[in-house]
């Protein structure tokens, strides 16, 4: 036998059986009808997928005959809503699968209401304590139960997200749920020193762009942003937003490309709920303070970003870099340093937002989808010992050397519950957002300008026995009046013809239980909310 023929014989022998995967498998780019499935191999291989409703059927296949060692495998023309398991190798082998973690979930049909949930890290590449005990405490409290998608608030590999660190700080760490919790990701700077951020944003590249993929074709819904810097997509009933606020160019001024496109994206989205995400917070006081002048990517998106959301009625705002963990309360326009911020003017409610304290928060009051929560949890892996922690729109925190924690948001119907918790596995921290009337699309900042309700009141407030609904009208008008209680449910229900002035209308509540609820006022041009207690 000649000698090439013997070389060539054991070079395909090497790669057809020495082969392994080194990272791995990921899922990203998740809509209902498709999924991306990521790996990494020590040599070029080509690529397969085989997948099924089960584990001893996965008759489907897709396969990419191209050799290379990053693999980023498309799955079509699935069903919404439907659990697959699959296997990942080569055309003739299997490198992994055949287990019960190798699954995943696709999301729902357009508008499904749920129940989701959604798990937020940030600031957490560090291959720590702290960051084991933070997955620790997830999958504790989770304790089997699924959850849709996992969301990184960047700097998620520490010092300067490289490839390697990505690879010991990340993929290391969370190899046992990255096969089944698909991820989405924002940049932060630690990521982005691997990445020159001085050339032209289309020819951002680096590790970070290498590793993670996004849906910016609008192919999960939203409009399509073209990059991978930013996007947004769609999940049941929810719209999802990440905004990438590391580009001095593209934060500076509201009409940069990013902010224009971000309206576009909020004026077209029907979804019942918005959330936000983007690593610079726009307000803390932890191991980053957004008053010192030297922070002005902070300062920028405060300014820039900020009024855009609010006009949209974008309900939940998450973002890392400082480390620690802080939440708002629900508020609306404050885009200037601390000492400006003023209950009276900027605070929607200034309760604590927790639903067990009857404290939660309630939009759509007075017509409108007004205020926004505003949260940074950037101690998945990182804390800060001293942080002051003392910013004037807050109204929860936690830090120290030992704070790390995590964010739970849950999404059923008209209800957002979201739950911080620490590593030690207590939910430190919860407030409550609820919709009564979840109907009414995210407003466009020009819903008011035609007022017809106006002095609306509940009278005795709180009541027993009867209540009584006053409102006037600039003019006569069908009205619908509808009672909630506090989880929306609607509890009844009357159309009346209202009159033009003064209405009062009588209702024997004596039937319901004790307990807090919400009178809606609902004509053709608004809605109005109102709560009571029942004794």
């Amino acid at each position: 036998m000649k000698p090439y023929f013997i070389l060539a014989f054991l070079f395909v022998s090497f790669t057809l059986f020495s082969q392994q995967i080194i990272r791995g498998p990921y899922l990203q780019v998740l809509t209902p009808e498709s999924i991306q499935i990521c790996w990494r191999t020590d040599l070029p291989t080509d690529s397969r997928v085989s997948f099924g409703n089960s584990l001893g059927s996965q008759t489907q296949t897709v396969v990419d005959t191209a050799l290379k060692t990053n693999h980023f495998v498309n799955l079509t023309g699935l069903n919404p809503s439907t659990f697959y398991y699959y296997s990942v190798g080569t055309a003739n082998s299997v490198l992994a699968g055949n287990l019960d973690a190798f699954r995943f979930k696709t999301a729902p049909a357009n508008g499904t209401v749920g129940p989701y949930r959604f798990w937020a890290i940030g600031d957490f590449g560090k291959a720590n304590q702290g960051q084991v005990d933070v997955l620790t405490s997830f999958n504790n409290y989770t304790s089997g139960q699924h959850t849709d998608l996992m969301i990184f608030l960047g700097d998620n590999a520490y010092a300067d997200g490289t490839d390697q660190e990505y690879q010991d700080k990340v993929f290391n760490i969370y190899d046992s749920i990255m096969p089944y919790l698909p991820v989405n990701s924002t940049p932060g700077n630690h990521d982005y020193n691997s990445v020159n951020r001085f050339d032209a944003p289309d020819q951002h590249v680096g590790p970070y762009f290498n590793i993670f993929n996004n849906p910016m074709n609008a192919e999960a819904g939203g409009v399509a942003s073209n990059t991978e810097l930013y996007y947004s997509y769609d999940f049941g009933n929810i719209h999802f937003i990440s905004l990438n606020s590391e580009i001095q160019s593209w934060t500076s001024s509201s009409n940069s490309q990013m902010f224009n496109w971000l309206r576009q994206d909020l004026q077209a989205n029907t979804k019942e709920w918005i959330i936000c995400y983007f690593h610079q917070p726009p307000y803390s006081k932890g191991s980053h303070d957004s008053d010192d002048f030297w922070e002005l990517l902070m300062l920028a998106m405060r300014q820039n970003a900020l009024p855009i959301l609010e006009q949209y009625g974008v309900d939940l705002v998450l973002s890392g870099h400082s480390h620690v963990y802080e939440r708002s309360k629900l508020i609306k326009g404050h885009y200037g340093y601390s000492f400006a911020f003023s209950n009276n003017t900027h605070a929607i409610s200034t309760s604590n937002g927790n639903y067990n304290q009857g404290q939660h928060y309630v939009k759509y009051l007075n017509g409108t989808n007004e205020g926004t929560v505003y949260v940074v949890c950037g101690n998945s892996g990182s804390s800060e010992s001293g942080a002051s922690l003392n910013h004037p729109v807050m109204i929860a925190s936690d830090g120290g050397s030992n704070a790390y924690g995590s964010m739970l948001i849950e999404v059923n119907g008209n209800r957002l519950d979201c739950k911080y918790l620490r590593s030690t596995g207590v939910v430190y921290d919860e407030f409550t957002i609820i919709k009564p009337d979840g109907s009414n699309p995210a407003p466009t900042g020009t819903e008011n300008n035609n007022a017809l309700i106006s002095e609306p009141r509940v009278y005795p407030n709180p009541a027993n026995d009867f209540l009584q609904v006053e409102f006037k009208l600039q003019y006569e008008a069908e009205t619908q009046i509808t009672l909630f209680d506090y989880n929306g449910r609607e509890v009844f229900s009357e159309n009346v013809r209202s009159f033009s002035g003064e209405n009062r209308k009588l209702f024997n509540i004596s039937d319901l239980a004790a307990g807090n609820y919400i009178v809606n006022i609902k004509t053709e041009k608004e809605t109005l909310s109102l709560p009571f207690v029942h004794k």
